[in-house]
């Protein structure tokens, strides 16, 4: 009857997500097999628990990470209304801000896309349809997103890839 009460109360505190006290190891009979199967079960419960608490950190991290580096752009594009605001007649002036503010403007709208990727991943709402792809053409489809940009500040965006290398992954989220 004490093996019971002992058992009753260890697994108690393993569902409250305890795991300093332990279940009976070793020995003969179903009591004690059934000891060691809810003691691993608490060790998987364990695990899990602690994963999830270091995914929650790291997106806890990663979003306030993401708010303090909206904080620049946001602030630049304050300085730059306030100098576009007192140099309207300057047509140089104005282009050279127009031009640094839809760059601000760019930040802010991949800073706030990684935000709600990060959130629809935190909830669940993604399922991911992973299939061989080739780097390449992963690289080459994110990189065309920065051509345009690249070409009206005169840069060029080179690849040098292995043509024939691929990875499991799901297309659209690793570009």
């Amino acid at each position: 009857e004490r093996m019971y009460e002992k058992a009753e109360k260890v697994i108690a505190e393993y569902a409250e997500g305890r795991f300093d006290t332990h279940l009976w190891k070793g020995g003969a009979g179903a009591f004690c097999r059934l000891s060691g199967q809810v003691e691993q079960l608490a060790f998987s419960l364990q695990a899990k628990g602690e994963a999830e608490r270091k995914a929650k950190k790291f997106l806890q991290d990663m979003i306030s990470d993401i708010s303090h580096q909206l904080k620049t752009p946001l602030a630049a594009l304050d300085m730059y209304m306030e100098i576009l605001s007192g140099e309207a007649e300057n047509p140089e002036t104005v282009r050279i801000f127009s031009r640094k503010s839809l760059a601000s403007l760019e930040r802010m709208e991949q800073l706030i896309q990684a935000l709600l990727k990060m959130a629809r991943l935190d909830t669940g709402n993604i399922v991911f349809a992973k299939r061989r792809c080739f780097v390449a053409e992963i690289a080459a489809e994110a990189a065309a997103d920065f051509l345009e940009r690249g070409k009206r500040e005169g840069k060029k965006i080179l690849l040098d890839a292995d043509l024939e290398e691929t990875v499991f992954c799901d297309f659209e989220w690793t570009k």
